[in-house]
């Protein structure tokens, strides 16, 4: 008991009177560590973090003796407070190995190493209190030992609302990928059969590389594309492209690039010498950045593209280590770059936790162009001096950034951090480069196609960022319209160097079933864009819509450049060209939406972005629309006689009335017509409604 009230008191005495390190101390930082809580004191490793809503984050780790925990913490959104709400032991035995995801608003699915390094899966309730409950669903108590080889080195990702498909280290550290459904009412995991090897609970998966499958990374390139990274062969860097069909679960792998494994299936070895500790993430459109471990322990991170359509690895031929296939890529650390955990900060800037000299902790930030073509590392901090392995790093808001790792003791930490991207492109901008200039906005237009008003603004040529102070329009338009947002930039380079241009609308708070792929283009309180379209120069076109509010036309785009300067006109770039670059993106709204901000961005190939909110706000009023599936089967009432109509309806005087005279006027049978509808009659005949509506009316009536 004195032994529990002394490290009560010793926690306590860390939240209050928490003293930042030197680096925190340094205020011309990019990375600033904010405050760090010592949640396990005893053994904090495997460490796997997740978001649970806008302030509550659950953590998956191995606690004393290895056993498998789950914590509960609240953090501000500005990070300056990370309190432990609830913990719970699900695994008396072990819990290594772990990657935790979440089902639904309050289900959360955990895959990991449990008693002889077999392979589990376990499902839990976390509310938005964090209150932590296990799932009582298999045979075996609370989850599914679904290989009872082995299941090391897990990397777990949604395919769809009810499957699952999990990357793992199977029996002699071979490559595994099996799926899942997963119920998100009962948290029930029911393993899909298929592909060829047996495993307990009568799942069958894919062995997809028989000699060597650790250090796993798997991501979604689309919507049944998917990219793995890991430790193949020799301990060498691979990448590997599937196909996971959402209904049946059947994994198929892509037969692409130089490496025959089992199965048929082909990949990429992006690096002969090593590839350890692998996170994949997506930079932009087709391109992806891996963070991995190299030869000598050396920190690497190098880029490629993936073709949506034919799972295709292409190595970027950038930086300066030499690799298979012509590869090249940055080693932002000669010394040591284990434990990654890379993760995007805005659309050419990210944020890397690893384990560095004297495994020590390290925060590093770069830049990659949306291209892929240019890396640059921008800073570096050293969090921890004592130890930093086991990174989890995850975006608490736009700048603020939470770290789940292992320190000195295998104490389990939590800290905080705020990264500047700001900061970062003003770092940038003043070094010496080829392109070291955002594109400019110069005009925005929006056109609704019921308003007879056109929206335009015209903005100053200074700064990339246009001043509104509180001048916001409001503008309304009705379901059914289609509204047509045109934006009008410069750059200071040729406009064929225009990367991408984006606009994001309907800003929630990040509804708990939405695919985090989608998710990362938040406004200034932390919301998520949930419909945007990002046309992009160089691969296919993204646009997404969370709950069916908009269609999407394609993005036009116009480029009037020349070398002809006007007297008074437009200065020339450096490139001695004047122009611009006109994007117009068209939605058709098809119901109601809150009023909500509208925000743009345009990016080059170097990398460079700007990312605004328009002086306007955009509310969809009014009813759905109605939208008959099939114009063949439509019915309209468009031969009545309307002088009769019109006599018949002046004389209703009740909704007691029979129909069927009404029903022999619209020449429709008059059992399709319910008494009801003489309420109808009766209000035009009061003038309360039009002879048209009481027609559609009817339409909408016979046509459901």
């Amino acid at each position: 008991m004195q032994i529990k009230i002394i490290l009560s008191v010793l926690t306590l005495f860390s939240l209050v009177f928490f003293l930042p390190s030197d680096a925190y101390a340094n205020d011309g930082s990019i990375i600033l560590e904010t405050t760090s809580l010592e949640h396990d004191a005893r053994q904090g490793q495997y460490n796997s973090l997740v978001q649970v809503d806008s302030d509550t984050y659950a953590l998956a780790y191995a606690g004393v003796d290895n056993h498998g925990h789950i914590s509960t913490f609240t953090i501000s959104s500005d990070g300056s407070s990370v309190v432990e709400v609830d913990t719970l032991e699900h695994d008396t035995v072990q819990g290594l190995h772990n990657s935790l995801v979440q089902v639904d608003s309050d289900t959360y699915a955990l895959a990991y190493a449990g008693a002889g390094d077999n392979g589990f899966i376990s499902t839990f309730t976390i509310d938005s209190n964090g209150n932590i409950a296990a799932v009582k669903t298999q045979s075996l108590g609370n989850n599914l030992e679904h290989d009872t080889v082995q299941g090391l080195h897990n990397s777990l990702v949604q395919v769809d609302s009810d499957t699952y498909a999990l990357a793992y280290a199977g029996a002699v550290d071979n490559g595994f990928i099996s799926t899942f459904t997963i119920d998100s009412d009962t948290g029930a995991i029911t393993p899909i059969l298929i592909q060829n090897h047996a495993v307990k609970g009568g799942s069958a998966n894919l062995e997809h590389d028989e000699e060597r499958g650790l250090h796993n990374s798997l991501v979604q390139v689309d919507s049944d594309t998917y990219a793995l990274a890991y430790e193949g062969l020799n301990r060498d860097g691979y990448i590997s492209t599937f196909t996971i069909d959402s209904d049946t679960g059947a994994i198929t792998p892509i037969l692409i690039q130089n490496h025959a494994v089992k199965g048929g299936s082909a990949n990429l070895e992006h690096d002969e010498n090593r590839a350890s500790f692998n996170s994949l993430v997506h930079v932009v459109s087709d391109t992806y950045a891996l963070a991995y471990t190299s030869h000598g322990e050396d920190g690497f991170i190098s880029t490629f593209t993936i073709d949506s359509d034919t799972g295709a690895i292409t190595p970027i031929l950038i930086q300066n280590h030499a690799v298979k296939g012509g590869s090249a890529n940055l080693e932002h650390d000669e010394t040591k770059g284990l434990h990654n955990s890379l993760v995007q900060v805005d659309s050419d800037t990210y944020a890397l936790a690893y384990t560095g000299i004297d495994t020590n902790g390290f925060i590093s930030t770069f830049t990659i162009s949306s291209d892929g073509s240019s890396i640059v590392k921008v800073e570096n901090l050293e969090h921890d001096t004592d130890v930093g392995n086991y990174n989890s790093l995850v975006q608490v808001d736009s700048d603020t950034y939470a770290l789940a790792y292992t320190s000195g003791g295998k104490d389990g930490w939590i800290s905080t951090f705020t990264i500047s991207s700001d900061e970062i492109k003003e770092k940038k901008s003043s070094s010496d480069c080829y392109d070291c200039e955002a594109p400019k906005l110069t005009k925005v237009e929006v056109h609704v196609s019921s308003s007879p008003f056109d929206y335009v603004w015209h903005f100053d040529q200074k700064s990339p960022y246009p001043i509104f102070d509180d001048d916001i329009t409001p503008i309304v338009a009705d379901p059914g319209d289609e509204v047509e947002l045109i934006l009008e930039l410069t750059d200071n380079r040729t406009l064929e160097r225009i990367a991408d241009s984006g606009t994001y609308t309907n800003f929630l708070t990040k509804p708990n079933d939405m695919n985090t792929f989608y998710a990362n283009n938040f406004d200034e309180y932390g919301k998520v864009s949930t419909t945007f379209y990002e046309w992009h120069n160089t691969g296919d076109d993204l646009f997404y819509d969370y709950d069916n509010t908009v269609q999407w036309s394609p993005a036009e785009i116009l480029i009037e450049e020349s070398a002809e300067y006007v007297e008074g006109g437009q200065a020339p770039n450096l490139d001695g060209l004047v122009g611009t670059f006109t994007i117009s993106f068209k939605m058709k709204f098809l119901q109601p939406m809150q009023t909500t901000d509208v925000w743009v961005q345009g990016t080059d190939r170097s990398g460079n972005f700007f990312k605004v909110a328009l002086p306007l706000t955009l509310k969809i009023a009014g009813n759905e629309p109605l939208v008959f599936e099939s114009k063949v089967d439509q019915k309209v009432l468009g031969f009545y006689d309307d002088s009769m109509l019109n006599d018949i309806v002046s004389d209703w005087t009740g909704s007691t009335q029979d129909v069927s005279e009404l029903a022999e006027i619209l020449g429709i049978p008059d059992e399709h017509l319910p008494p009801w509808v003489a309420n109808l009659a009766l209000w035009v005949s009061e003038d309360r409604i039009s002879m048209g509506d009481m027609i559609v009316s009817i339409e909408h009536l016979i046509n459901n």
